[in-house]
This record gives structure tokens, sequence and C-alpha cells, in this order.
């Protein structure tokens, strides 16, 4: 593997090593089928990595003996930044991936890919403050804040399994407090109404937690005779 692809880790050394340099990234390579790819990984002492990855076709493709420019392209993953009401938090929701072929020869062609790079905006990792390690979490604040004005939003210090518990915490309309604790490995999430388990729902499916905030407001309808 390493003689395959040394000469292009060259290449992008020598050539984007400097705009890499400034926006504190290093490559790195990793296998996948069918392909070796470049990605952009924080240096140490950052918390940011790049949404650009230079994909090469592997040798079984392009029957070369190592790996070339004219046999790569483009991973660009996209994401948008939601900034979640005054809570200090903010989440980067994952939107989908796009292929981008390279444009250009030689150093135009270099010059085209550190000006790619560089105009995508870097998204942090987990060790980022206030930002979320779950964007479901980001979705289910978003969710629930349709119809309660305090949701708050902590991590929890201990780890459950290796990652972080972030945690969605309000009063409903019967000053009860609602708690809603959220893994990113987990497909589901628990609600807790004054500690007491009243729902699971699946992370992915926001119209299922929708289903618990109406189950919520017919609580309040009843207490308060209005239904």
């Amino acid at each position: 593997m390493a003689k395959f692809i040394r000469p292009r880790l060259d290449d992008i050394q020598e050539h984007l090593g400097p705009t890499l340099h400034r926006l504190g990234l290093r490559p790195i390579v990793r296998r996948s089928y069918e392909s070796m790819d470049v990605l952009l990984v924080p240096v140490k002492g950052n918390v940011c990595w790049s949404p650009v990855e230079i994909i090469f076709d592997d040798k079984s493709v392009s029957r070369l003996p190592e790996a070339s420019w004219k046999h790569a392209h483009l991973n660009e993953f996209v994401y948008s930044r939601r900034v979640l009401g005054d809570t200090g938090w903010a989440s980067w929701k994952y939107h989908g991936k796009t292929r981008h072929d390279i444009e250009g020869e030689g150093a135009a062609m270099y010059e085209w890919l550190s000006t790619f790079i560089d105009q995508r905006e870097l998204i942090p990792d987990a060790r980022t403050p206030n930002c979320l390690e779950n964007s479901r979490c980001g979705d289910a604040y978003l969710t629930l804040a349709r119809d309660f004005s305090d949701v708050a939003i902590h991590r929890l210090e201990e780890l459950d399994q290796g990652q972080a518990v972030e945690v969605l915490t309000f009063k409903d309309d019967l000053g009860r407090q609602i708690t809603v604790p959220m893994r990113a490995a987990s497909p589901h999430a628990p609600v807790y109404v004054d500690d007491e388990k009243i729902a699971i729902f699946p992370q992915d499916d926001m119209s299922a937690l929708q289903g618990v905030v109406l189950r919520l407001k017919n609580d309040a309808g009843l207490q308060y005779g209005l239904r």
C-alpha cells in the first residue's frame, strides 16, 4: 500500500502542504473497496477536519503500479451548521456525499485543489466545546423547541461505552421535569418524566418524538380540563 500511494502523498505534501498547514490539517490514507482514500484530519491540537477526501483508484481498477491523478476524484461530505436557540450549542447535520472531478493538470490542478479545500468549511469533531457529537440530538432539540421554550442541553461527564451522552431537559406544561438522554451509537432514546421512563423513540424518527410531545400536551390538557 505504501509504495502505491507514496508518490501521491509526496505530491500532496509538496503542493497542498501550505494550505493544509494553515488549516491545521494533515493527510492520512485509508484503504476502501477498490480505492485509496486520502483523508484530511486535524493535526495535534486542532479539533476540525476537512469534509473533502481525495480518492485514488486502487491498482485493481487502474492497473497501474502507483496511484494516478488521472484516476482520482474528490468526495465532499456536505454538512450544515445549526445554532440551537440560545443554548450556546451547535449541531452539524450531514446531508450526503458529492463527487467532484479534479480539474486541470500540473500546477493548475494543485492550485484548483488548494482552492477547493480552502473554500470548504471545516467540520468540528466531538472534542469541540458545545458542539453536539450526535446530530440527531440536534434534530430532537429543534423538534422539542417548537413546543417548549426552555429546552436545555448538557453533556454527561461520564461516558456510556466510550461515547458521551447528550441530554435534553425542559419543563412541560404541568411543570414536570422532562429528560431525554441520547447517545450517538444507540438507535433509540428514552424519555423520562420526573425520572420515570414513559417512552422510547427511534433517534432517526422525529415524528415519533413529536408523538411524545403530543402525549405531554394531552396530559396538560386533561389536567386543566381542556380535553
